[in-house]
Formats: structure tokens, C-alpha cells, sequence
């Protein structure tokens, strides 16, 4: 088994909790590797591996890639890192996610990103994992969209329970209209950017792509 895990490091997000992530991610990490010889980790931040369980023995290289950066804000996870790790075909994905992404700005400028992600994902059957101290309704739409399991927990501790045979529940997920805004279950979606509109359009407002229909 490949496990890829995308380590959210921003330092504030941290310091708003009295537990060691760090410390219970290492323990979560030897768990998978001891449970099977074959099993192999990646911990990626920002498109860059800074642990693999066949090179490193302990989180040290975690720890030097954390203090050799300034910017905290470029270390949360990102799309791009969902997309980087997705690109070596793991056999599972796991978002540990630390930093509370509420702004709808974010979420917006995202929500394109991860849904791509996530329809790769479901095409090559690879479950996404998700961790999170905070709500995150991306991050938990790509754990349900592709059959993984989403934990939004306060407690470190809980992480260990994605160890176990654990059922993923059902949700339904709200799309709203590119034009009005409104949530919508059925509308015309953009083959290029997959914007949702709740009624036709000539031209995508976004990618500017003209909707053409064959009899």
C-alpha cells in the first residue's frame, strides 16, 4: 500500500491547541508502516515530499523542512497537493488538515480544483481520507465523493480510528448556480471549468466556452 499524506503545517493553526500533531501524526505513520512490511508513506507540504518511509527512519526531515520556512500561510493544503500526490497513483490519500478554511473567498477560488481532484480520484478508484479540526466542506466532498472516510474532530487521538473498518456515510452535496447563486440539483454544467448553471447559457461567464448542441 502507498499512502500519501498531505500535511497541513501552518504554525498559527497550530498553537491553537494543546496537542502535538506532529507527534500523533508519527505515531499514525509507524502504525500504517508496522501493520504491513509492504506499506510505504509519503508526507507531502506544498508539492514537495519531505517524508518517505523507505528513506527516512524518523520525522527529522519533517521537522527541518518546517523550520527552513517563514511564510506559515504557504504550508496550508492546497489542490495542487491533492493533484501532486494523485499523480503517483497512491493507494489511498489522507488530508490532514489543521487551519480553519471558512473564508468563502477560499473556498470559491478552490472549489473547482478539488472537484477535479476528486473525479480523478473516483476514475482511478483511489479513496481520499480526510482529517480535519475545522469544517471543511471541500475537504469533506472529495473524502465522500471518492469513498473515503471524512473525521472532523478536535482530538488528534481520533485520527487513528481511519485505521480501522470504519463505514463512510451517505451525504448529499449542495451545487449552486454560477448565475443566480442558488442551489440547484439538476442544471448545465461547463465541459471545461464545470460551472453549474440552473438554466442554459450561450457563453460560460467563466471560461467563456460556447455551449453547442447536436440534434
Amino acid at each position: 500500500m502507498l499512502l500519501y499524506i498531505l500535511l497541513d503545517l501552518n504554525k498559527p493553526a497550530w498553537k491553537a491547541h494543546q496537542e502535538d500533531p506532529l507527534n500523533n501524526l508519527q505515531v499514525f505513520v509507524n502504525a500504517c508502516i508496522l501493520s504491513d512490511q509492504s506499506n510505504t508513506v509519503k508526507i507531502i507540504n506544498s508539492k514537495t515530499v519531505i517524508f518517505n518511509s523507505e528513506v527516512h527512519k524518523d520525522f527529522s526531515s519533517v521537522f527541518e523542512y518546517l523550520n527552513s520556512k517563514d511564510d506559515f500561510e504557504r504550508l496550508k493544503v492546497t489542490p495542487k497537493d491533492l493533484g501532486f500526490a494523485l499523480m503517483d497513483f497512491p493507494t489511498t490519500v489522507l488530508i490532514f488538515e489543521m487551519t480553519d478554511e471558512s473564508n468563502e473567498k477560499i473556498k470559491n477560488s478552490q472549489y473547482l480544483e478539488y472537484l477535479k481532484c476528486m473525479f480523478v480520484a473516483q476514475h482511478r478508484k483511489i479513496p481520499i481520507h480526510g482529517f480535519s479540526l475545522h469544517r471543511n466542506i471541500l475537504v469533506r466532498m472529495c473524502c465522500e465523493g471518492s469513498g473515503g472516510i471524512f473525521l472532523e474532530s478536535c482530538s488528534f487521538s481520533d485520527m487513528f480510528q481511519l485505521l480501522g473498518n470504519r463505514t463512510k456515510k451517505k451525504d448529499a452535496y449542495q451545487i449552486k448556480c454560477a448565475c443566480c447563486n442558488n442551489f440547484v440539483t439538476l442544471g448545465l454544467v461547463c465541459p471545461v471549468c464545470l460551472l453549474v448553471y440552473c438554466k442554459f447559457m450561450p457563453v460560460c461567464k467563466k471560461c467563456k466556452t460556447k455551449f453547442t448542441f447536436i440534434n
